[in-house]
């Protein structure tokens, strides 16, 4: 064998090699690579969380929405019933209610076993207290209110025998006083359809 024979053989398999040690090494620093920047941000999620430092700032706690005695009228459900012999009664309280701003769902008759010798009886569920007691402020005199098993927001109005007309829109507007709520406490929007 020639002595250029040898040189070249050896210059090859130097090369291989060479390529195969920088093919391992370029391989062995992505790993490292990329396993260090799954820990880093691992390592800041976690001490995120666990609040050893701010990212992106700090979530307030949600304020605690206040207790209201009233309803927007425009979130209260109402369904309208006359319980007297006056006819046209219910529409007309319920076209009033709506130009209010009230959600009337349901406008009927129903005959009662007593008669309501009241100028209104409401009747509505836990759930629907303050929607209650947000339309008795549209009424004068006597309102009688009666809390049934229901389970839904919507309240029911029966037209009463005394009757006479509705309180004046600014008079009730000036009684249903909402307290103020923080920008992220919301009251429950009406549904299409709920269930009583």
């Amino acid at each position: 064998m020639s002595r250029p024979d040898v040189d070249q053989s050896d210059t090859v398999q130097l090369t291989t090699e060479l390529r195969t040690r920088r093919r391992h090494r370029r391989q062995t620093l992505t790993f490292l690579g990329l396993f260090a920047f799954v820990a880093v941000v691992g390592l800041f999620a976690l001490g995120n969380s666990l609040q050893w430092w701010r990212l992106g700032g700090r979530a307030e706690a949600a304020a605690a929405c206040p207790a209201q005695a009233f309803s927007a009228p425009e979130l209260t459900e109402v369904n309208v019933y006359n319980a007297t012999s006056r006819r046209g009664l219910a529409s007309a309280v319920a076209a009033e209610l709506q130009r209010r701003g009230f959600h009337v769902l349901a406008i009927e008759t129903e005959v009662q076993a007593k008669p309501v010798t009241v100028v209104v009886l409401i009747r509505y569920g836990a759930a629907g207290k303050i929607y209650a007691h947000t339309l008795a402020r549209q009424f004068p005199g006597s309102v009688r209110l009666v809390k049934d098993a229901r389970t839904s927001r919507k309240v029911d109005v029966l037209i009463g025998a005394k009757y006479q007309r509705m309180v004046s829109r600014n008079r009730a507007a000036a009684e249903i006083v909402l307290k103020p709520q923080p920008a992220d406490c919301a009251f429950p929007r009406p549904s299409a359809r709920s269930g009583d």
